[in-house]
């Protein structure tokens, strides 16, 4: 049961981690931690291992436009609609904007 638990936490986490380099690049967890309102060492500990809390999930999902079925439990659609991660590229414009 607890090696099942590892399993799915780990594969959370993976996935969180790939929505967060498509949102915000590979050195992107601060500015990630920033948008979901939590420091960057609390976020370290998210892509660790921990799963986010259920807000934090939500949050994420709508800031990238991702589907909570697949970054729960990777089935399903990545994206929510069939433009895919439009909001990942409204976020990259704002990125540039702030250079």
């Amino acid at each position: 049961m607890k090696r099942d638990a590892s399993a799915f936490n780990n594969a959370v986490c993976k996935r969180t981690k790939e929505l967060r380099v498509e949102l915000c690049g590979k050195r992107g967890r601060s500015q990630l931690a920033k948008m979901l309102g939590i420091s960057p060492s609390t976020y370290h500990y998210y892509e660790r291992g921990r799963v986010l809390p259920a807000d934090l999930l939500v949050k994420l999902c709508d800031l990238a436009n991702a589907n909570i079925e697949w970054l729960l439990l990777g089935s399903g659609a990545k994206y929510s609609s069939k433009k895919g991660g439009a909001k990942k590229k409204a976020a990259k414009k704002t990125n540039k904007r702030r250079k």
